[in-house]
């Protein structure tokens, strides 16, 4: 195309690059840029790219060609590209490079949003730590970055359930709280999380109130929650409310009659 008179421009990059990688050659769609400095791709096809190095090729050879296209073409990350590299270090749950990553987003220029931070919260609760969790969550928000439904999920997940079985359950009612003053509302996810949390934790009483608030709202139970709260109930004696909960659990669809009645079968089984 070059020699015909016909460079390649920003649509053709983005046809050969995608199509490279369709075929698992990540290492020539690299290639294919920094050899041809006059090839500009547009952010999506850039951003596609480190996406696919940041899966199939290690951290630093993803960090040399962001490194490289910035010096040889002037290609700066953007937003988009921090997002992609913290993902990725998230998953590998390499949390003190995603620290830095964000502090280096930050030193850019570019302001981190809810979505970055509620990734990072994740991989800390992953890990059992809650501590670090509230970190980020307060840094959040000093920052002015305003919390959604995924970061008072996840905040709530952690703290009262997920791997943090020590949780904070107090702490995970005032976050619920705080959810409904700020406009955010709970879904079923939140109520699910929070009552599984209260049952592990033995605070049964708040838990059978958080459960009248779900069926007041017709909300569904999901199924390790509805096994986790038939078995507090059958071991705090309160049996009769463990079928008033199986029943509503079939009333509401929330799962298969067989999966309803082997829970309540189980649950009894423990109490003799």
């Amino acid at each position: 195309m070059s020699s015909s008179g016909f460079p390649p421009d920003s649509s053709s990059a983005d046809l050969a690059i995608r199509a490279l990688c369709s075929a698992s050659r990540e290492d020539d769609a690299a290639n294919l840029l920094l050899r041809n400095s006059s090839l500009h791709p547009d952010p999506f096809t850039y951003n596609f790219l480190v996406g696919r190095l940041a899966k199939t090729l290690s951290l630093s050879v993803v960090y040399s060609f962001i490194e490289d296209l910035r010096n040889s073409a002037n290609i700066l990350p953007d937003r988009i590209t921090y997002t992609i590299l913290i993902d990725s270090v998230c998953r590998s749950r390499n949390l003190r490079e995603a620290t830095r990553l964000l502090s280096v987003l930050k030193h850019s220029g570019i302001k981190p949003d809810s979505y970055l931070y509620n990734n990072i919260m994740k991989a800390y609760c992953m890990l059992d730590q809650c501590g670090e969790v509230m970190d980020v969550y307060n840094k959040m928000k000093d920052e002015g970055i305003e919390p959604d439904l995924v970061t008072y999920n996840t905040l709530i997940y952690g703290l009262s359930n997920g791997m943090c079985r020590k949780g904070d359950t107090l702490g995970a009612l005032k976050l619920l709280g705080e959810m409904e003053e700020r406009g955010c509302s709970p879904n079923e996810f939140t109520y699910n999380a929070l009552l599984m949390g209260l049952c592990k934790a033995g605070s049964l009483d708040k838990g059978v109130l958080l459960y009248k608030t779900m069926t007041d709202g017709g909300m569904k139970l999901e199924s390790p929650t509805y096994a986790t709260f038939l078995r507090s109930l059958c071991r705090g004696n309160k049996i009769a409310a463990a079928y008033e909960v199986f029943d509503y659990a079939r009333e509401s669809k929330s799962l298969s009659d067989e999966a309803a009645y082997s829970a309540l079968e189980s649950s009894l089984k423990r109490i003799k």
